[in-house]
Formats: C-alpha cells, sequence, structure tokens
C-alpha cells in the first residue's frame, strides 16, 4: 500500500514515464509488490521560503516500513530528492519528505482496512 503523493510548481512533460519509473523505484527500496504501489502527481503554485522557485513536497505512507523512528528515513529520503531533483530541476534543499506509517487500522483498501 505505500502511496506516493508529490506536489510541485514544476509540470512535468513525461507524466506517465515518470510515474511509473518512480513506482518500480519505490518498489525496490521499500521490497514492496508495485502491484500495490499508488504514485500521484500535482502541479500547483507553491513557494518555499518565500520564493516561486521550484520546489517540492512529497508525502510518503507505507505501512511498517518507517517505524522504530525511521531508521532508513535518511537514505529513502536520499533515493527519492536523487530521483525527482533532477528531473523536475528542483534543488535538494527545496524538496520536503513526509514519510508516514499509519496504523493498519487507519488506512483502508478494498472496503475494509488493512488491520
Amino acid at each position: 500500500m505505500p502511496t506516493f503523493i508529490l506536489h510541485t510548481n514544476v509540470a512535468l512533460e513525461s507524466k506517465d514515464e515518470f510515474l511509473a519509473n518512480l513506482s518500480t523505484l519505490l518498489s525496490e527500496m521499500l521490497g514492496k509488490p508495485l502491484q500495490y504501489i499508488m504514485v500521484g502527481y500535482q502541479h500547483m503554485p507553491m513557494m518555499m521560503g518565500g520564493s516561486p522557485d521550484p520546489c517540492a513536497f512529497v508525502y510518503l505512507a507505507s505501512l511498517g516500513s518507517f517505524s522504530n523512528g525511521g531508521p532508513k528515513n535518511k537514505e529513502y529520503s536520499k533515493i527519492v530528492t536523487e530521483y525527482i531533483s533532477p528531473r523536475l530541476n528542483v534543488p535538494a534543499q527545496r524538496v520536503y519528505i513526509e514519510f508516514a506509517d499509519p496504523p493498519r487500522t487507519h488506512f483502508g483498501w478494498n472496503g475494509s482496512t488493512f488491520g
């Protein structure tokens, strides 16, 4: 159920290719089957530090992947940023990533929840 939502003020030209490659990257990074990976992209007006320069915010949720204080979050942050930054031309210091590990009972799928 890993879910990755990218909000950015940069327009993507090849959205499908970007998202397909990102899906594969996340599957490998998190060790989760590709069939459960969901990715999204939203182009919108954004500012960071009072500047409209290119920036991005990522929401990444995955059951059980970020528990125990997120010991691998620094590694995940590096991998995700290294994927996003050159493709969107967004400097790494203008990318925020939120890692979320919701309780299984708080994530619904197929008319039920995972817990």
